[in-house]
């Protein structure tokens, strides 16, 4: 069967056409598939059946000594956040990948590069950045929050399926009121 042929059955059978081309140059590196599940986008899918992970998002700080240990395959230390003594060494280009895998197949962790950050800041006297949320458009300070909030838009259909727009609109602006509270507050 030639590769273009097997392409469109296969997108035709609803797999995603990248896990496909990542499946094919695994297969040149003799490196196996891919090990991660395919969840159907519709609604009814598996993906669906749970909340375990909705709403979060996950993140990882790297500094430049783990970026230079994982270009080079060395050894990093892993450290308590509130001791700073070392838990654990770790192959830092085997943890790159697995941390590359992980935000190929589902989008997170986000990577946060701590070092070039806190070169960036623009207050650095307020102290260091030492986390953002994972699309970057806020970076945190101590004590200080993303205020961000969400509304699940299935809430505003009714049972035809038409969406009710005097609510919806009603509940952005009340949710707009309780985000600028919540950032005065803070």
């Amino acid at each position: 069967m030639r590769p273009t042929l097997a392409l469109q059955r296969t997108r035709q059978a609803g797999v995603p056409e990248s896990l496909i081309l990542q499946t094919i140059l695994r297969a040149r590196d003799n490196a196996g598939a891919p090990p991660c599940p395919i969840h159907l986008g519709d609604w009814e899918g598996s993906a669906y059946a749970t909340v375990s992970g909705q709403h979060s998002n996950n993140s990882v700080r790297v500094s430049d000594a783990f970026m230079k240990a994982a270009a080079t395959d060395g050894l990093f230390e892993l450290k308590a956040r509130t001791s700073d003594t070392v838990v654990k060494r770790v192959s830092a280009s085997s943890l790159w990948q697995s941390i590359g895998l992980a935000a190929w197949s589902c989008a997170d962790p986000g990577v946060q590069f701590h070092d070039t950050i806190n070169r960036w800041h623009t207050c650095p006297h307020d102290g260091d950045i030492r986390a953002s949320n994972p699309c970057a458009e806020y970076m945190f300070l101590d004590d200080t929050a993303c205020n961000l909030a969400s509304l699940n838009l299935i809430q505003f259909l009714d049972t035809a399926g038409t969406l009710d727009q005097t609510a919806l609109q009603h509940a952005v602006r009340l949710w707009t009121i309780v985000l600028d509270i919540s950032v005065t507050m803070a």
